[in-house]
């Protein structure tokens, strides 16, 4: 997908809640489940990064923007 298409599929939502999941699942790289499983207190907001428990157990950080 473009970015373009991206912007105009996030624009399109109805709610806060449904932006920040599809930015989620776009821009940290998130798999579905990964962010069924997302925990507030696995963002950290002062030095934004997102701890993500992925497939296997592993574990990954990823930064975030506004």
């Amino acid at each position: 997908m473009s970015n373009n298409e991206v912007k105009i599929i996030i624009h399109s939502t109805k709610n806060f809640r449904d932006r920040c999941l599809i930015k989620c699942l776009y821009y940290a790289g998130m798999r579905r489940e990964e962010v069924t499983h997302l925990d507030i207190r696995d963002v950290d907001f002062q030095r934004r990064r997102i701890t993500i428990n992925g497939k296997g157990g592993k574990q990954r950080v990823v930064p975030f923007i506004d």
